[in-house]
């Protein structure tokens, strides 16, 4: 049986790719935004700097992908994530631009992929029998 086969990866693997394409596709939008917006180099800089603080405590978000169920912590990473983007799309747009709130929002965004993305990896040899794992980990 391929790996293109096996339902659970598959499922998995969907959800995985839909994530990841939502995530990417926001990242590029917010900087974007901000940059039409204010013309201003400096806070697209405050937004890379919203992803990289989160990063530095990646170590410990770890531990979460290894202490609960994988599969909870993965959907509540991505429902959080939704929430927090409909969040600064719904400020920004009826309330007032504001760097600040976009950038700590920004950074919760990133904490919940940073705690995603380990759970995903941990969780992924649940979904496929051990001999498929280095092809199934290559997709990804």
């Amino acid at each position: 049986m391929g790996i293109l086969a096996n339902k659970a990866f598959m499922r998995f693997y969907t959800g995985f790719i839909i994530s990841e394409i939502g995530t990417k596709m926001f990242y590029l939008s917010i900087f974007w935004f901000v940059q039409e917006k204010t013309q201003e180099p400096s806070y697209t800089a405050w937004l890379g700097l919203a992803i990289t603080i989160p990063q530095l405590f990646m170590f410990i978000f770890g531990v979460f992908a290894d202490r609960y169920n994988r599969r909870k912590i993965m959907i509540i990473t991505d429902i959080c994530s939704a929430l927090i983007l409909l969040t600064i799309t719904t400020y920004t747009y009826v309330i007032e631009f504001s760097i600040i709130f976009i950038a700590v929002m920004f950074s919760l965004l990133n904490i919940c992929n940073n705690i995603f993305f380990p759970t995903s990896r941990a969780f992924m040899p649940s979904t496929l029998p051990e001999e498929k794992l280095v092809l199934g980990n290559s997709l990804s």
